[in-house]
């Protein structure tokens, strides 16, 4: 089975593996306030088979720079992330610059921008898009008022 792609609508189908069919929407995303704690109470139809809902949360930020830091509340934690998922394309040049992150060394220019507190200083409501055309929707909408909508239908 081939990936198919609806680029109106962002909707893809990977093919099945593990018994698993992906079911997906590559769009821009929602905004989502931490504060945001509705659920949509619209019923779902039976389906004959099991369904599986995994939300995957872009690992995006505010920039759209990498996030290549210590966290700064869990100790000896250090996190390489903000790639969109395709970071593991970039090892074999990012590796040696994650290293020198990890040891403090390197540029000082390029670990503060891929420091926590410059990914910090971006508050909620700052919209990142990537404008190649692979994107379903509007970008910048607050999931609440999805969720609000959705509370109304």
């Amino acid at each position: 089975m081939p990936v198919l792609l609806d680029m109106s609508t962002g909707y893809f189908v990977m093919p099945p593996s593990n018994d698993l069919l992906k079911v997906a929407r590559h769009s821009y995303g929602y905004q989502n306030p931490p504060q945001c704690q509705l659920r949509c109470r619209r019923k779902r139809p039976i389906a004959p088979h099991p369904l599986l809902s995994v939300p995957r949360p872009k690992p995006i930020t505010p920039t759209g720079d990498f996030l290549v830091d210590y966290h700064p509340n869990w100790k000896g934690l250090f996190v390489a992330t903000g790639d969109s998922g395709h970071a593991f394309k970039f090892l074999p040049i990012l590796g040696d610059k994650v290293v020198e992150c990890i040891l403090g060394s390197g540029p000082l220019d390029m670990r503060q921008q891929w420091s926590w507190a410059a990914n910090q200083s971006h508050s909620v409501g700052h919209s990142v898009t990537t404008e190649d055309g692979s994107m379903a929707g509007t970008p910048g909408i607050l999931l609440t008022d999805v969720w609000v909508r959705c509370q109304l239908e």
